[in-house]
């Protein structure tokens, strides 16, 4: 099925996706879902309603913005985040700790977070999570937060385990992490978007670059930088690193993180090719950059460290295998 001119527009000037990216099977998929949804076989029909309905255009959204999402997924950023969370707090001298999930798709990510910090010991007072999605069937389902079997990936453990309830419908997080994550509708893209929000300690942006063009690309590091304090920490997906280390962040040295922080004394606006010395560092920056190297280094097991970088190592000790590549087709949390 050949997309409607104006549907065309939407997706290239609102949504900003490269279809290429996202796969010109998966917006047809798409299109014929939100056509049954309507109820019409015509995508002339459909392309009138949607020019003329902002729920029709909402629904065609949800039906082309796929979050496939897992608690825990890539357990790196969660184990980081634990270890350097008090940190963080001290040195961007914080009382509360705020953090910016976004795409949350259906609050498996922002809810993975809650869980790592109380579960390293933080008082919830000393945290707040922002989930930011513009899917608001995904949001709706975040905010029941009951989960099915594809929300789970292997064994939680009983630490994480504690905090889900088992019902008829699924397990059910429990009102002590439910209560910490506040979600909001939004495109990142549209102007004014988040406004009035943060500034955040920790922004969890993973995987929503490799499905947009490069304009969009810039757009979103213009918005995410200026939500995010300078020494505030970023953990970007797998192949989306190289274009935050491009922009001026520094990438830091945690296993199978992807995690980069943003400098202090210099505009992250301004596009560095090299890792920037300690001193652009903020302190807490400074310990977590200790031991990065312009050379990878392989163990005495011939094994590679990696930060997701090319060229940039983590610290000594910390080993893992290539992450394989993000999806091509969905748009992944």
């Amino acid at each position: 099925m050949k997309t409607p001119p104006a549907i065309r527009r939407f997706i290239e000037e609102f949504l900003k996706i490269d279809e290429e990216a996202v796969g010109k099977g998966s917006v047809n998929r798409a299109l014929q879902e939100a056509m049954r949804e309507e109820g019409v076989s015509d995508p002339g029909v459909f392309e009138k309603r949607f020019v003329s309905s902002q729920e029709v255009r909402q629904r065609f959204i949800n039906a082309v913005v796929i979050g496939e999402t897992w608690f825990f997924r890539d357990r790196g950023p969660f184990t980081s985040l634990a270890r350097h969370a008090r940190e963080l707090q001290h040195d961007l001298a914080v009382d509360v700790l705020k953090i910016l999930s976004v795409p949350c798709a259906s609050g498996e990510e922002p809810y993975s977070i809650v869980m790592t910090l109380l579960n390293a010991g933080l008082a919830p007072s000393s945290f707040s999570i922002d989930g930011v999605d513009i899917n608001t069937r995904a949001l709706e389902s975040a905010r029941r937060a009951c989960y099915g079997s594809g929300s789970f990936r292997g064994n939680l453990g009983p630490a994480f385990a504690g905090f889900f309830e088992m019902t008829p419908h699924g397990r059910l997080l429990s009102r002590q992490v439910v209560k910490q994550v506040t979600f909001y509708h939004a495109n990142l893209l549209s102007p004014g978007s988040l406004a009035g929000q943060g500034p955040f300690s920790v922004i969890f942006c993973r995987n929503l670059l490799i499905y947009m063009k490069a304009a969009a690309r810039r757009e979103v590091f213009d918005r995410l930088d200026q939500l995010l304090l300078p020494g505030g920490v970023l953990f970007s997906g797998h192949t989306e690193t190289i274009f935050w280390h491009q922009q001026g962040y520094i990438p830091l040295p945690w296993d199978r993180s992807f995690a980069l922080s943003k400098p202090v004394s210099s505009q992250a606006s301004k596009k560095s090719p090299i890792v920037k010395t300690a001193k652009h560092l903020s302190p807490s920056a400074r310990r977590r950059n200790t031991g990065i190297s312009m050379e990878s280094r392989a163990d005495s097991e011939g094994g590679v460290h990696e930060t997701g970088v090319p060229g940039v190592a983590p610290a000594a000790g910390e080993v893992h295998d290539k992450q394989k590549a993000a999806d091509p087709v969905s748009m992944s949390r």
